[in-house]
């Protein structure tokens, strides 16, 4: 949590850095390619804190709504920023305005595959087995196996199971038993941040949104199971 409130502070620093730097370079060609180039950074520090994420059950039931917001957030601040270099003026309302407008076009379109809320309903009736009745935690995810070939997907936590049925045929292509495995955090090479949870040291590596959160479920599961 002190993370995620560290990196908070440090974007909302480097936004109120970008509108002074703005206003003292008197909007000129130098100001724009500073903010083109602090923009990248702007949307990384967002993604590392979702990534490290670790939200209570019922806010990880309105996870496609901050998605939306977050992408609504960041193309917020870019169009805020042209305003403010065609107007000479930053709008508080504009920013407010932008973001609700992208945010509600994300959450109905999504920006990627695995972020459309619509997209998941229609990845449930799709995925999944009969079986699975006590659902624990699902969510669209990326297969990564060994080859480093990816394959879209349902991660499914059932009971004391956990399962990966392919997006286009409904192949379940990991079986395994809670106290069978030992996930470990997937990090990007770059940047470091949280992407996905590696289940089988490199041989099966499964990539989702919030994967901070799913080691967390997936350890207390495997805690309750014990007791």
């Amino acid at each position: 949590m002190k993370k995620q409130i560290f990196l908070s502070f440090i974007a909302i620093f480097i936004v109120v850095c970008a509108i002074y730097l703005v206003k003292i370079l008197n909007y000129s060609n130098l100001s724009i390619a500073l903010i083109i180039s602090l923009f990248p950074v702007l949307l990384i520090l967002l993604n590392i804190i979702l990534g490290y994420s670790n939200p209570p059950k019922w806010l990880f039931r309105l996870r496609f709504v901050i998605y939306s917001f977050v992408y609504g957030l960041g193309l917020g601040i870019g169009m805020t920023f042209v305003y403010l270099f065609e107007k000479h003026h930053f709008s508080v309302i504009g920013l407010i305005v932008y973001t609700l407008s992208f945010s509600i076009i994300s959450f109905f379109l999504g920006i990627t595959t695995n972020d459309n809320y619509f997209s998941f309903k229609k990845l449930i009736r799709k995925t999944g087995n009969s079986t699975t009745k006590d659902l624990t935690l699902t969510d669209s995810a990326y297969y990564i196996d060994s080859e480093l070939f990816r394959t879209l997907g349902r991660l499914i936590l059932d009971n004391d199971r956990i399962y990966f049925y392919s997006a286009k045929e409904n192949k379940c292509l990991f079986n395994a038993k809670l106290s069978d495995i030992h996930p470990t955090l997937e990090k990007s090479t770059v940047f470091k941040m949280p992407i996905g949870l590696d289940f089988l040291k490199n041989e099966t590596k499964i990539y989702m949104k919030l994967p901070y959160y799913w080691l967390n479920v997936i350890e207390n599961a495997k805690i309750n199971a014990v007791q």
